[in-house]
């Protein structure tokens, strides 16, 4: 996967928009085609052998497993319209991550390809109300490879240094809760 700050999804159509109708062309009253549906591909990274979601305006519209370096890939045909797409994943400790949404027109018989789909880490913690003192652990998963930064809002003075994910896509670490 590649390494950014941030995130950037690309989008590729292949296909030409179909030609706009003069104003009184129509079919008959009562009597209208079904559109033509269009492809759309999704492309991404999510975590080891994770469950992926595909959501359509609000609707699940698929899923899939992504492999084992967390890459996914998934087809649907969709009926074309102004649409919000949205994916989530969850991973193997049972942790879901945001959702990822994209806004787009979707043209009849065009093939739509959503890549560079970066699925957010997870995150937990072994606890909520740590004693002052005590070690706290925060754990989750993210795409193998990548860097986490965990920031710890009540000592903004603590600077974490950048978490490296394993080939599990996992990742750890302990806050000290001193300050």
């Amino acid at each position: 996967p590649p390494q950014q700050s941030g995130s950037t999804v690309s989008i590729t159509i292949q296909g030409d928009a179909p030609p706009v109708p003069p104003i009184d062309a129509g079919p008959p009253v009562g009597f209208s085609n079904p559109p033509i549906p269009a492809t759309v591909v999704f492309e991404g990274f999510a975590y080891p052998n994770s469950l992926v979601t595909f959501v359509k305006n609000g609707a699940i519209i698929g899923n899939t497993i992504s492999g084992s370096t967390g890459v996914f890939k998934k087809e649907a045909f969709i009926t074309p319209d102004i649409v919000t797409f949205g994916v989530w994943a969850r991973d193997d400790l049972g942790l879901n991550s945001q959702t990822t949404n994209v806004i787009i027109s979707i043209n009849p018989g065009t093939k739509t390809t959503i890549s560079n789909i970066m699925v957010s880490p997870t995150i937990a913690a072994d606890r909520y109300s740590p004693t002052q003192g005590e070690k706290m652990k925060v754990y989750g998963s993210a795409v193998p490879g990548s860097l986490v930064r965990v920031v710890n809002n009540y000592a903004t003075g603590q600077t974490l240094p950048p978490i490296k994910v394993n080939s599990s896509g996992h990742w750890e670490y302990n806050i000290s809760t001193l300050e």
